[in-house]
């Protein structure tokens, strides 16, 4: 495997598509432009991750405690 080679495709398939909105929209509006941006890169991990892994956004919520909100969230597919 050519590692180099593998890892330029991923950064040219991102670049390709990270502005996909922003191309159609322009700046119109940024919150659909980061969302979409959010959305590509969530896509991509759950392609390339073992099953074990799965992708998501949301928060974190423990005793007394609540996150903000997580763009990217990797929790075990075990989780629910």
């Amino acid at each position: 495997m050519n590692v180099p080679a593998y890892y330029k495709s991923l950064t040219e398939e991102l670049e390709s598509l990270k502005d996909r909105v922003r191309n159609f929209i322009a700046d119109v509006h940024w919150l659909t432009d980061g969302e979409w941006k959010e959305s590509v890169l969530r896509t991509m991990l759950a392609r390339r991750l073992p099953d074990t892994v799965k992708v998501g956004r949301g928060f974190i919520i423990s005793e007394g405690l609540t996150s903000t909100q997580c763009d990217v969230l990797l929790y075990k597919s075990s989780t629910s």
